[in-house]
């Protein structure tokens, strides 16, 4: 016959305590490797001008990884509560549940980027599976920002295609140094580049 596995509750919880530090403390610098190494495996290809990540997928990933942590505490009040009660429920699924949403927030990470391609700009957005594309010949207007509060002299860039949907792009480095190129290719597709906005 099998015998039952015990485990010692505070081996446990000193367990989850060591795991949920160094769960948050490598959540700090971890997403920026994991995610640059699987996006350049998956989503590589000579044809783009570049290929970046916005800051919403480090967000998303980071929000995955502390979801351990999350689930360790509310494991471990609850155990604190229910023994105080002398209750007997077992409740290890919750924290199976809630760490099982790593797996799903970590994609979503890993799939949220944009490129610039010959062809135009796509756009792998937050909290969605598949590219939009803004081809160069749809994109009627492109608007300049800046945040001059925070020295940035552009902030972000709003392109509009001819049907009215809008792609908000960040003032990135890889972005800034083909934004003339993308000014004048629109320009050459009959779009206009509008004066730079001051946002406060």
């Amino acid at each position: 016959m099998f015998r039952k596995l015990q485990i010692d509750q505070d081996d446990l919880q000193k367990g989850l305590i060591v795991i949920s530090i160094i769960v948050t403390v490598s959540a700090i610098f971890l997403p920026i490797i994991i995610i640059y190494i699987l996006q350049d495996v998956f989503y590589f290809s000579r044809d783009y001008w570049f290929r970046t990540t916005p800051t919403s997928a480090y967000v998303i990933f980071i929000g995955g990884m502390l979801m351990i942590p999350v689930a360790s505490v509310l494991y471990m009040i609850i155990k604190y509560v229910m023994d105080k009660k002398n209750m007997t429920i077992r409740i290890g699924w919750i924290f199976v549940i809630i760490s099982l949403a790593v797996i799903p927030m970590s994609a979503l990470g890993v799939m949220n980027y944009y490129y610039l391609d010959d062809n135009g700009v796509h756009y792998n957005h937050t909290l969605q599976t598949s590219e939009t594309s803004y081809l160069w010949e749809e994109i009627i207007q492109i608007q300049p920002y800046s945040d001059e509060d925070n020295n940035q002299y552009f902030s972000h860039f709003t392109l509009t295609t001819q049907d009215g949907r809008q792609v908000d792009m960040p003032a990135s480095h890889e972005f800034l140094q083909y934004r003339q190129i993308v000014f004048q290719i629109v320009e050459d597709h009959g779009g206009e580049v509008l004066d730079r906005i001051e946002e406060s």
